[in-house]
């Protein structure tokens, strides 16, 4: 064999490996490079819809029962006749907690305005109309919304319509 073509041999052979080792290189990145994509959407979509859940979940307690008798009835193994009991229990509690968080609520609100009314003793004319504005559009976030008041009854509801009619 010639010279040239022994050489031309060896490079050949030489040739292969040193490809396949960019493309394991590039592979990695690559598959690095889709970790970290995946990482920053997630992050970014729980910073928009996390706070959103936890508002919801917050200002719609009607809600709670059905998935806390779910939660526990799949935790404890509960039968029928047990997730029915546990969720009337709920309802009867719930309705406590509302009372009590409706009281609350009343008590943050009038904080509220009075805040908003000595800060407007503060402020000029343009921000005084700002202000108010801006209070109107942050009132429900810092608030919740405004919920009237239950009639109050010792009885538990089992039924999801009836906790939802209360609760409007």
């Amino acid at each position: 064999m010639t010279e040239p073509a022994a050489k031309a041999n060896e490079l050949e052979r030489a040739g292969p490996p040193l490809r396949r080792r960019s493309h394991r290189w590039l592979l990695a990145l690559l598959g690095v490079l889709i970790l970290v994509c995946g990482i920053v959407i997630g992050a970014g979509a729980m910073l928009i819809v996390g706070p959103r859940i936890v508002m919801h979940t917050i200002q719609h307690p009607e809600h709670a029962s059905e998935r806390f008798a779910a939660k526990v009835k799949r935790d404890l193994r509960l039968s029928e006749q047990q997730t029915r009991a546990v969720r009337a229990i709920f309802d009867k509690r719930m309705g406590k907690v509302e009372e009590i968080v409706r009281e609350a609520h009343s008590r943050v609100a009038e904080q509220f305005e009075q805040m908003e009314q000595e800060i407007a003793g503060i402020l000029d004319e343009n921000q005084v109309r700002t202000w108010h504005d801006w209070c109107r559009r942050h009132r429900p976030v810092l608030l919740g919304p405004r919920r009237p008041k239950q009639e109050s009854t010792d009885e538990p509801s089992t039924n999801t319509a009836v906790s939802k009619e209360r609760a409007l």
